[in-house]
């Protein structure tokens, strides 16, 4: 198995990414330190909104609950 570049764009204006992830829907959010977080569509990169957060972030692990809806509770 080989890593292949299928595209590069820049997160402008994303400022400080400190975070990537997919969620369940097939869209990538990246965490921006002190903007919010982007939701980008993946097919189409430049289409991609911003949801405000207020103060400095950081994120880890499941940043877009994605698997957290993938969990079965034991019967």
């Amino acid at each position: 198995m080989t890593n292949t570049l299928i595209q590069f764009h820049t997160l402008n204006p994303c400022s400080t990414p400190v975070g990537v992830s997919v969620d369940d829907e097939g869209y990538v959010g990246v965490v921006d330190e002190y903007q919010g977080a982007w939701k980008i569509d993946p097919l189409n990169p430049n289409n991609k909104q911003l949801l405000p957060i207020a103060n400095d972030h950081y994120t880890y692990s499941d940043m877009t609950g994605g698997q957290l809806k993938s969990v079965v509770l034991p019967m």
